[in-house]
């Protein structure tokens, strides 16, 4: 009986830890840009739906945030620039790594 019991919050106990362990933030991310607007946005790469045409790939987002940064430029027929960045992109460059896409 006592053993069943062990076992028993054993199996709970995995159960919880598996249920709460958190996945590890992606180590690669990539700089896309909407093909309709020519707005860019910043993306794990690991994400299995990416949105936009891959514009560059990075080894971290701050790399990809300054890149996206040193891009903006207002012609939207050079398929290299970002005319906007998403409303996402621009709050995470800004409060998580630094980068104000805004300026």
């Amino acid at each position: 009986m006592i053993v069943s019991m062990a076992a028993q919050a054993l199996a709970i106990a995995l159960v919880v830890t598996a249920q709460t362990a958190q996945t590890a933030p992606s180590s690669e991310w990539n700089l896309r840009r909407n093909v309709g607007n020519g707005a860019c946005s910043v993306q794990p790469a690991e994400n299995a739906s990416q949105m936009g045409a891959l514009v560059a790939a990075h080894p971290s987002r701050k790399a990809a945030c300054e890149d996206a940064k040193a891009r903006h430029a207002d012609d939207a027929s050079d398929k290299n620039k970002c005319t906007a960045y998403t409303n996402n992109t621009k709050d995470e460059c800004k409060t998580k790594e630094g980068v104000d896409l805004t300026q």
